[in-house]
């Protein structure tokens, strides 16, 4: 941080991506949760080792750097939830029931967006829901804790104010797990095609989330951004496939624009428990 001068920054937007709370790999807070028997759903020696390090790097980590980064704005891609995961039944969540996964992502929120902007996009259906629009719910939720709270569904141009920039904002661009980057490369040039035939605004940035995996192309007009998550490596389905590719980075970014209308990206990536592929004697 001490390499920056923040009197020189003129927005400073945290994005943040695939939380999945209270998947068994990924985040649950440290406030309790309660059903309506009064039964602690979240208490902390149920969590896994893995889970307390993910949640200590949102504690210790991500919120200490919220505060000296100065972030004024808040941007969730998506996936916030786990999602009642109906085609395993709902195993591998800490409870498939989305009024708590819901009420968990909240008290994890509350400190990150308080006294800040916030925007959230949905996402991939499957963490979705037929009867209710669960991340437009949350937004709702969270709307009372900070300045100001915007739900934009799908996709969004972004004009960041005080500045010239444009976030050209989804989810996911692409499942592509061989060649991420090349497939985020198309986007980018055909963004500029379609800016240049007139028919969308010119972004400065396209973020995208959806990968778990952290990439950053930087070209001298544009970025093409793909966020962490917060969610350990667990198989999809009855397959372990390309086991070593499709290891996650967790972690967030924080983008920086100054006074110049310049940008600086910055990661924040941390290692990754082995939550299911830990090593074991035999």
């Amino acid at each position: 941080m001490s390499t920056i001068n923040l009197d020189n920054i003129a927005r400073s937007l945290l994005l943040l991506s695939d939380t999945h709370v209270w998947s068994d790999y990924a985040l649950v807070s440290r406030e309790p949760v309660y059903n309506q028997d009064r039964r602690h759903l979240n208490p902390p020696e149920t969590l896994s080792d893995g889970q307390k390090v993910i949640q200590s790097y949102w504690y210790e980590k991500m919120l200490p750097t919220a505060d000296d980064f100065n972030v004024d704005t808040v941007i969730h891609f998506s996936d916030a939830i786990q999602g009642a995961n109906p085609k395993e039944g709902g195993v591998s969540s800490i409870s498939p029931d989305m009024d708590y996964q819901k009420e968990d992502f909240v008290n994890l929120m509350k400190p990150l967006v308080k006294e800040r902007e916030y925007h959230q996009f949905s996402g991939t259906l499957y963490h979705e829901a037929l009867s209710v629009r669960i991340h437009r719910d949350l937004t709702d939720k969270l709307r009372p804790y900070c300045k100001k709270a915007r739900f934009h569904n799908k996709f969004a141009n972004l004009r960041i104010k005080g500045t010239t920039k444009l976030m050209n904002c989804a989810h996911a661009a692409t499942s592509a797990l061989i060649y991420p980057a090349a497939v985020l490369d198309r986007e980018l040039t055909f963004a500029k095609v379609a800016v240049a035939e007139g028919r969308i605004p010119r972004p400065d940035y396209l973020v995208r989330g959806h990968l778990h995996k952290y990439i950053h192309l930087d070209y001298v007009d544009i970025h093409g951004i793909q966020l962490p998550g917060w969610q350990a490596w667990y198989p999809l389905g009855d397959k372990v496939r390309l086991y070593g590719r499709t290891q996650p980075d967790i972690g967030f970014c924080i983008l920086l624009i100054d006074k110049q209308n310049r940008t600086v990206l910055l990661h924040f990536c941390y290692p990754t428990p082995n939550i299911l592929d830990f090593e074991r004697e035999i």
